[in-house]
């Protein structure tokens, strides 16, 4: 600090000693929940406000920080000077205000002053408290332009930071404006301690919707935060990073740094949709989870939840039987078995396909039968007789299947009787009657088994 300051500086800055030999003890243990704010400086601008207690008849403002050119400092300053000729009562003043999100506080403060003062008016830096009032934790009542640092450790979090100009006399007496005093601050670095964690959701979420899952599958999400604000979110699957969503926030590098633009860089709340691929990933059981950080550092995670992913075919069925065996039959019923694959951590079989074709371009089409582990069709009918195709392909209960899978058998029928002629005789006498007597059999379908010719006088 300034050689020129007065006891105020010199009694506080004991206490400040002790504050910040506390702090770094804490410091060693924390791990999260602070991040800065660089203001004026760095060609960046500012997230301040100013204000006059005499309702702007006795000071004016006066800022130019997000400067051009190389020097990331020259010329950068938030000035407050008095206004005018005259006096001012005392303990009036002008401020620069910097106001911590709610639920936060500022725990540490660097940056440059220097001012030019006059008849009584003072520069004082501190903090507002909880109470409303008041803190300085610097002050200077002498002039002293050369710019010059200053860092200050609070051992309590406080919710703002001031910069006065003020009428450093009792309310019953006055300063004089005349020549004019001002006071300047850049270069300010203001760490704020967060100690919210962000809250991240799911909502509305395809792959979270229960039952099995397969392809592209949606997660719509929702994250909220207090304090800085939500600086990113991921989801995951079984710990893998599926879906990263970084939120826009201000900031900027400076000296290696990430330090925030704006005392609530990142906005506090946002939704928005990532899709997973679950191809990536084994069919069985997975864990989906959700994570979120704020700028401060502080994350969170959802407990996990179960999602059930398949996304490959069944293989063909085992067995396939028909009733009755594969013959000729000349009762219009079929009834079908067959034993179903192991289908492992995936998913159970949850229907079969199947389809009928036979002769004179008969085809059924493709015919869905459902029911959880299903292995069996009965009562299949065909249109007329003759021999037909039987094929069967599995679905599982993601909804996979596979027609290549598919197996055959035959379905033979034959419900018309053979037909029987006797050969045309020609007509001679009875001593002329042939040896033999034939019929011919004919039959469209099984083709004729047996046959006998009865006679009687």
């Amino acid at each position: 600090m300034s050689g020129t300051r007065g006891g105020l500086g010199r009694i506080l800055a004991m206490g400040i000693a002790l504050a910040l030999a506390l702090l770094l003890l804490a410091a060693r243990e924390a791990t999260a929940g602070s991040y800065s704010v660089a203001q004026c400086g760095w060609h960046l601008d500012i997230d301040a406000d100013w204000a006059d207690s005499t309702g702007g008849a006795k000071f004016r403002p006066d800022a130019w920080c997000a400067t051009g050119g190389g020097d990331a400092l020259d010329g950068a300053h938030m000035k407050s000077f008095t206004k005018g000729g005259g006096t001012v009562s005392g303990t009036r003043f002008a401020r620069w205000r910097w106001v911590a999100p709610a639920g936060t506080g500022i725990t540490r403060v660097s940056g440059t002053w220097w001012h030019t003062l006059h008849d009584g008016i003072e520069q004082r830096i501190g903090t507002g408290n909880w109470n409303g009032g008041f803190d300085p934790f610097a002050g200077a009542s002498a002039t002293d332009v050369t710019p010059r640092d200053f860092a200050v450790d609070l051992s309590v979090p406080q919710p703002a930071l001031e910069d006065r100009l003020l009428c450093a006399r009792a309310e019953s007496k006055w300063c004089s404006l005349e020549p004019d005093s001002w006071s300047a601050v850049r270069a300010l670095t203001i760490t704020i301690f967060d100690g919210y964690t962000p809250v991240p959701g799911a909502a509305g979420s395809d792959l979270v919707a229960g039952g099995w899952r397969r392809g592209a599958q949606r997660v719509t999400y929702w994250d909220n935060d207090f304090g800085g604000g939500v600086r990113s979110s991921e989801t995951q699957l079984d710990g893998a990073r599926v879906g990263l969503t970084e939120y826009p926030c201000a900031e900027a590098m400076i000296d290696g740094e990430r330090r925030a633009t704006r005392m609530q860089p990142c906005p506090t709340s946002a939704t928005g949709e990532v899709t997973v691929q679950t191809t990536n990933f084994s069919d069985g059981p997975h864990a989906l989870t959700r994570c979120a950080a704020d700028f401060a550092g502080n994350t969170a995670c959802l407990f996990p939840v179960g999602v059930l992913i398949d996304n490959n075919p069944p293989a063909h069925p085992r067995s396939l039987a028909l009733a009755g065996g594969e013959g000729w039959r000349r009762v219009d019923d079929f009834d079908l078995s067959w034993v179903n694959p192991d289908q492992g951590p995936a998913s159970p079989i949850g229907g079969a396909y199947w389809r009928i074709t036979g002769p004179a371009g008969y085809d059924t089409g493709v015919d869905l039968a459902s029911g959880h582990e299903i292995s069996s069709l009965a009562d299949r009918k065909l249109p007329r007789p003759g021999v037909y195709a039987f094929r069967i392909w599995l679905r599982d209960e993601a909804g996979n299947a596979d027609s290549g899978s598919a197996i055959e058998i035959p379905l033979r029928l034959d419900d018309v009787p053979p037909g029987v002629a006797f050969e045309p005789v020609p007509d001679v006498t009875a001593a002329e009657l042939p040896d033999t007597v034939t019929a011919r059999m004919s039959d469209e379908h099984s083709g004729p088994a047996a046959g006998t010719i009865a006679y009687k006088r």
